[in-house]
């Protein structure tokens, strides 16, 4: 899922998904990447984008609910938390 794909001149193109294995090319300037470029390839729109962010609040605040309540919160909701504090 995502990277680059590098087609040199010999053999089969080259999937890149690794930063350090993609900075050669670009201080070489073999290739360039521009803000369009990344921003053209996204692939969600404004709303996909804000259900996700209701999505995540909505969840976000259910178990604050029940961590003030002293009610349990399980270890699957805690690591689900912590993936969507990471994406923020």
């Amino acid at each position: 899922m995502g990277g680059f794909q590098i087609c040199e001149s010999e053999g089969a193109p080259r999937r890149i998904t690794r930063t350090r294995d993609l900075q050669p090319y670009l201080v070489g300037k073999q290739i360039t990447i521009s803000k369009e470029d990344i921003l053209d390839r996204s692939k969600g729109d404004i709303l996909s984008k804000a259900i996700v962010l209701l999505q995540v609040s909505w969840f976000i605040l259910q178990v604050l609910a029940r961590a003030i309540q002293r009610l349990p919160i399980t270890q699957l909701e805690i690591a689900t938390i912590a993936f969507a504090t990471l994406n923020f």
